[in-house]
């Protein structure tokens, strides 16, 4: 068997130059490296890399509670990366989870931006984090036999948001030198976190933070897929400190990762030692379609540490030059910032994968679909496609257009077209001045619903907001921003004490405190002095608190005039900024507050009043009604603020 050990240092300019390339030059210029001039470089150079894009379905969150697993565990966050959404997890038994395809034994590389304190994992790779803002985390797994992983997001304390993720496969664009052969995926039996497999394939020999990196003697190993058997002759490896210590080894090679052969054999001898830079390490010319280096640490420690390995064979045992069939039917669906691509592949018996390449970036698929995201809504996009078989060969292409768009506006695009008719707004006229005697502003007791400070649309919901300081009606000390049910056309009641359920369902989220940390998004009010609030659904936290746990309270005549006391506390995980679905219902004079499913089914009992006697003058209220803030004014970042959306009463009045 030949066996020999070939030495080159490569300067930082020329990592990326064939070995053919580089000798021709030199042969031809007698020159040194320095004089090699910037225009020659980039001619002569071309590593480029290609990220192969597994769909992720709703990754930014963007079409809401779709494809994360049940809406029951999640919910959707105005707090985002991007876009105008998030992923939230609030509560121990929370999480999202999406399950994607995968190719049998190839490397991924799984991003995600996150916030809080929280863990995201997938196939048997995990990934804990604790940060104040949103910070990109990455796990490098292997899939394995699996064609299936999970992609699981779950809490360790407070809110936890996901935003933003993509799922790579990373492989060089190629071949980039006479001879050189392009794996299709790359693996290990382990890696140290951040230093996985696939940085050895991405060109980037100079920077040694991009390596791959294993502990232990006993035979760690690094495998390279060629997708189809190839001649194989050679290997360069760049060895991270390979000037400092030599690293043991072994090359073996084989048909299946089962039945290795080992053509190159430095498990005692070593590496140079010598050099940072490429070593060529070269054998007999051998058929094979996986190439591993088994790594056995080396002459200072136990690590097996690569930064870069470029396969090279017999570039002329391919004679195939005819090109697969193109891709059929292929169609785009565009997103929010994004395309959704589906084709069909030819029927080559040598097809090997697909190439997209579009205003701004590639991507290589090896099954029938990619979902192309960070693009720009509103911008058109032409999508070229062509099919690659397994010897480089390249079908004709087939183009498909399309322009991704953000989400639609919520029906009227306005806050009163979400509410609907059968309400009227408790509001204010005048211009908000923080702080002026009653912030500038005059209550309203039927306030005009156009759009204003304190009763806007954002993110599909009707948004409720109140200062305090504001002014009140004559009948309270507290401001408010708030509806208040129409009934028989104006301001009509119903009675509580018959056997009809008058029922209020409503979703929200309470997404500020102000300075008292109490507010009150839902209630029943009595005509009657006597009973007042026959009801009120509060939250109470730390004033000016915007996201975190925060207590469900029960207040109003059911608890301090029927139970004597100033209120009860739900036994219920209640946190702000998540969206919830209550609803609020009195027959009988008995008042029962229940949380509901996604499709609005009743799921829990929150609270039961007993028989609270003749309230026969009833009305529901909804939105944002501060409490304990009668007479304080502060800056304008400390306000009460609610969503609301999906709002309905029965019977409908």
């Amino acid at each position: 068997m030949k066996k020999t050990l070939i030495i080159r240092k490569e300067t930082p300019l020329l990592f990326s130059i064939s070995a053919f390339i580089l000798i021709l030059f030199i042969s031809v210029t007698s020159c040194t490296n320095e004089e090699i001039s910037d225009e020659l470089l980039e001619t002569i150079k071309g590593d480029s890399e290609v990220r192969i894009s597994i769909p992720i379905q709703n990754p930014g969150f963007e079409l809401g509670e779709v494809n994360w697993g049940d809406p029951d565990y999640y919910a959707i966050s105005s707090d985002e990366n991007s876009g105008s959404k998030s992923g939230k997890v609030s509560n121990s038994s929370g999480k999202i989870e999406q399950t994607v395809d995968v190719s049998r034994n190839t490397d991924y590389v799984l991003k995600a931006w996150v916030k809080g304190n929280g863990e995201l994992s997938v196939a048997g790779q995990s990934n804990d984090f604790d940060t104040n803002d949103f910070e990109e985390i990455t796990i490098t797994f292997n899939s394995g036999n699996a064609s299936l992983v999970t992609i699981l997001g779950t809490r360790n304390s407070g809110d936890v948001r996901f935003d933003d993720f993509s799922l790579n496969s990373t492989l060089i664009e190629g071949p980039t030198a006479p001879g050189q052969i392009i794996p299709i995926s790359v693996s290990a039996n382990g890696n140290q976190t951040g230093y996985g497999p696939e940085n050895t394939v991405d060109g980037e020999i100079e920077n040694t933070e991009s390596r791959w990196s294993s502990n232990g003697y006993t035979g760690k190993y690094i495998t390279y897929d060629l997708g189809t058997v190839k001649t194989v002759s050679s290997l360069k490896i760049a060895w991270f400190k390979g000037d400092e210590r030599e690293a043991y080894f072994k090359i073996r090679v084989g048909n299946s990762t089962s039945s290795l052969s080992t053509v190159f054999d430095a498990k005692t001898s070593g590496s140079s030692g010598t050099t940072e830079g490429l070593e060529i390490f070269d054998f007999d010319d051998v058929e094979a379609r996986f190439v591993r280096i088994s790594s056995f640490g080396n002459s200072k420690n136990s690590w097996n540490s690569i930064v870069e390995t470029e396969i090279y064979g017999n570039e002329d045992d391919n004679s195939d030059t005819t090109p697969p069939g193109p891709v059929s039917g292929l169609s785009a669906i565009p997103g929010n910032g994004s395309v959704a691509l589906n084709w069909n592949n030819p029927g080559d018996s040598d097809f090997n994968n697909v190439r997209i390449t579009y205003d701004g970036g590639e991507v290589t698929s090896f099954g029938e679909s990619v979902t192309i995201n960070d693009l720009v809504n509103g911008t058109s996009y032409s999508f070229n496609a062509v099919t690659v078989d397994n010897s480089g060969n390249v079908s004709a292409s087939r183009v498909v257009n399309a322009t991704p768009q953000g989400p639609p506006p919520p029906p009227g695009g306005s806050a009163a077209n979400i509410i609907g008719p059968g309400w009227k707004l408790n509001g204010f006229t005048g211009s908000l001045n923080i702080g002026s005697n009653d912030n500038g502003l005059d209550y309203a007791d039927n306030a005009s619903k156009d759009e204003s400070h304190f009763f806007f649309e954002k993110d599909g919901f009707a948004a409720f907001k109140c200062y305090p300081g504001n002014p009140t009606s004559g009948g309270s000390s507290n401001s408010r921003s708030e509806l208040r049910e129409v009934i028989n056309g104006g301001d009509g009641y119903w009675n509580g004490n018959t056997n009809t359920e008058h029922s209020m369902k409503w979703r929200f989220k309470v997404e500020n405190l102000p300075p008292s940390g109490k507010l009150a998004f839902g209630q029943i009010h009595e005509r009657d002095d006597f009973y007042d609030d026959v009801i009120r659904v509060q939250v109470q936290g730390d004033g000016g608190q915007s996201s975190g746990k925060v207590d469900l309270r029960i207040l109003g005549y059911v608890t301090e005039k029927v139970e004597d006391r100033e209120g009860r506390t739900i036994d219920f995980d209640m946190q702000l900024d998540t969206e919830y679905f209550f609803e609020l219902t009195m027959s009988n004079g008995v008042v029962t507050l229940y949380n509901l499913d996604n499709n609005g089914n009743r799921i829990e009992e929150l609270f039961q009043s007993i028989d609270i006697g003749n309230a026969n003058e009833n009305y529901f209220k909804a939105g944002c009604y501060l409490q304990s803030t009668s007479s304080s004014h502060e800056s304008s970042d400390v306000y009460g603020q609610v969503l609301i959306k999906d709002l309905e009463v029965s019977p409908d009045n």
